[in-house]
């Protein structure tokens, strides 16, 4: 019978320069601008904007990238669903073609919640919806196509829209 010996390693005490322990110090340090910028649009888009004219918050041109990234996280629980929703619907009040775009994007796509979808579609001007409304006739979603004959459907004329009024004699 053969007893294998397996070599311990060295141990050897390792001195820290300026001992063991030392204070840790606090330095301030500016957040990236890209960060900074995101917290600010968070903050924008927490506030309750969409209800109440005095407290409307707007957005522009320069919300668009970081909009669109919102638009795309898929963070769990309530508050990142609301954020996404509201992101949504503010790359709805800007006029630009990217923001256009997710929007369609959005709308379209049949992996995504209908909620965010309709949202996308409140965004989008009435003719770009109207173009849109062939495709979501075949969606998936009943919640989709729902909406799609809603608009697809010829809107009734009411008899008061077609009679003018009577003038009163005096």
């Amino acid at each position: 019978m053969t007893v294998s010996v397996v070599p311990q390693p060295l141990v050897v005490p390792v001195e820290i320069p300026g001992g063991p322990t030392r204070p840790s110090v606090l330095v301030e340090v500016p957040l990236p601008l890209a960060v900074e910028k995101r917290r600010e649009l968070d903050r924008r888009l927490r506030r309750d904007c969409f209800v109440g004219e005095d407290d409307r918050v707007t957005f522009d041109a320069d919300d668009v990238d970081l909009l669109t990234l919102i638009s795309r996280e898929r963070f769990t629980g309530a508050d990142g669903q609301i954020l996404r929703q509201r992101a949504v619907r503010a790359l709805g009040t800007i006029d630009q073609p990217a923001a256009r775009a997710r929007l369609v994007e959005l709308a379209l796509n049949v992996l995504d919640d209908d909620a965010v979808r309709l949202a996308a579609l409140s965004g989008l001007p009435p003719l770009r919806v109207r173009r849109l409304l062939p495709r979501l006739l075949r969606d998936p979603s009943p919640a989709m196509r729902r909406f799609a004959r809603s608009r697809a459907a010829p809107r009734a004329v009411l008899v008061a829209d077609r009679v003018p009024p009577r003038c009163s004699s005096p």
